[in-house]
């Protein structure tokens, strides 16, 4: 088995075991992962500055909270297996948010790349602000041969 395969399953159970915690920043209430791991790229601040919402509750979130599953190019035998690992992986982590914050409204994307990997992304859906991913690019990723995206959401926010 490929290191890059053997590193996201070594990852996997602080992915699933994640939790999460609630930052305040003007009038909005962020959600991001309350620890870091290998797969979090990034080391957000535990106080928010205003500036950093300056583009966007959406932008910071899906900033914060964009994990690399896997990273590196994906072999065509090994992508069935890869996307359906990653798919579960995003399945549960979107069934914990819900229920750590049932009256949250969430955007759980799993995108796929060919030639760079795997990522997770979530944010919370903002009046007034875009998603990262719009249904129609959601839609047309889906015939994809080297991108993808897939969405987990609820069924009255994609409807």
């Amino acid at each position: 088995m490929r290191k890059e395969i053997q590193g996201m399953l070594r990852e996997l159970p602080s992915l699933l075991t994640m939790r999460f915690q609630q930052v305040r920043c003007k009038d909005a209430i962020l959600i991001r992962a309350a620890e870091e791991n290998e797969l979090s790229m990034t080391g957000a601040p535990k106080v928010i500055p205003d500036a950093c919402i300056a583009s966007g509750c959406t932008a910071y979130e899906s900033f914060c909270n964009h994990f690399h599953l896997y990273t590196g190019t994906i072999k065509h035998s090994e992508l069935a297996m890869l996307k359906e690992l990653a798919l579960a992986v995003g399945k549960n982590l979107y069934e914990k948010l819900s229920m750590t914050y049932p009256d949250g409204n969430f955007r759980l994307y799993v995108e796929i790349n060919v030639k760079e990997g795997i990522t997770l992304r979530f944010h919370q859906v903002w009046v007034g602000e875009k998603s990262v991913y719009s249904d129609e690019m959601i839609a047309e990723s889906q015939s994809g041969k080297e991108f993808q995206v897939f969405l987990f959401a609820s069924a009255s926010e994609v409807a």
